[in-house]
């Protein structure tokens, strides 16, 4: 694109635009890459029948910042309390983006709920556009950012790419998939250096998850896994483990309660921590094999 003035030319040869021009070895033109769009996306399973979704908050957050549009419709600013409820059908999507350089949640007491009901919904799309308004971010911003976003919604699956911050706070995904009894695939959790109590509770009482996400972090701390899959009663196969020092309650009730955990991952480390594998397989009544140490 060109500017002269107030006016603006996109550069094209026949029906091909240019991208670069050059005027001997000095760049006159190049054109501007323009960011992808990665907005956090819910899309309404094929079942009949009505989905609502309902963003709550708990507590306070007074500069909560939500938009959201519907079928690639206009954006629509959501106000939390006096915005109706969003009834949506099979098919539709549902988009959300938001300017919340601070978090969308900012404690235990004062969180973003999702609540979604009725026909599940599959999330895709990118977490951080409530964040930066495209999804762009890797960097989380605030301790319990997504705490509870949707604790005991309606979600069945949930896209690799959903989660792919690399730089976490403290407890910054605790609960935030808790109770989502319908969730049958994870996100990916990329980050290979974790934060206090960052994966607590993550996807417990998830009874319907087969498989966990793989867990790269090999620098662990204190309650980072604790109870992150408890209760998971459909779990079958654990990940791999792979930190070789750990931190206190690192691994405490991460998979009690699992009942279909056949087989127990290794585990490598060689500094342990206090408490670091308390009750970590409690009610694990269908495991036959002790893991290696």
């Amino acid at each position: 694109m060109i500017s002269i003035g107030n006016l603006q030319i996109k550069l094209c040869l026949g029906d091909v635009e240019v991208t670069k021009a050059y005027l001997g070895d000095v760049e006159v033109y190049g054109s501007t890459p323009q960011p992808v769009e990665k907005y956090m996306t819910m899309t309404v399973g094929e079942s009949a029948g009505e989905t609502t979704i309902k963003p709550t908050v708990t507590g306070s957050l007074p500069n909560l910042n939500l938009q959201y549009r519907i079928n690639n419709g206009d954006w629509t600013d959501f106000i939390v309390g006096t915005t109706a409820d969003i009834h949506a059908v099979a098919g539709d999507s549902v988009q959300w983006k938001g300017n919340n350089q601070d978090g969308v949640s900012t404690s235990s007491s004062n969180y973003l709920n999702f609540a979604v009901s009725g026909n599940p919904v599959a999330i895709s799309g990118n977490v951080m556009s409530l964040i930066d308004g495209v999804g762009d971010a890797l960097e989380i911003p605030c301790n319990y950012c997504f705490y509870k976003l949707f604790s005991t919604s309606n979600v069945n699956t949930v896209s690799s790419d959903f989660l792919p911050a690399t730089t976490l706070k403290n407890d910054c995904y605790s609960n935030m998939f808790s109770g989502c009894t319908s969730l049958t695939t994870a996100p990916e959790l990329p980050a290979t250096t974790l934060a206090v109590d960052c994966y607590q509770y993550m996807f417990s009482g998830c009874t319907s998850l087969t498989t966990a996400p793989e867990l790269p972090a090999t620098t662990l701390a204190n309650f980072c896994y604790y109870r992150m899959l408890e209760n998971c009663s459909s779990l079958t196969q654990a990940p791999e483990l792979q930190a070789t020092t750990l931190a206190n309650n690192c691994y405490s009730s991460m998979f009690q309660g699992c009942t279909s955990l056949v087989n127990a991952p290794a585990l490598p480390a060689t500094t342990l921590s206090n408490r670091c594998y308390q009750y970590m397989f409690s009610g694990c009544t269908s495991l036959t094999t002790a893991p290696e140490l």
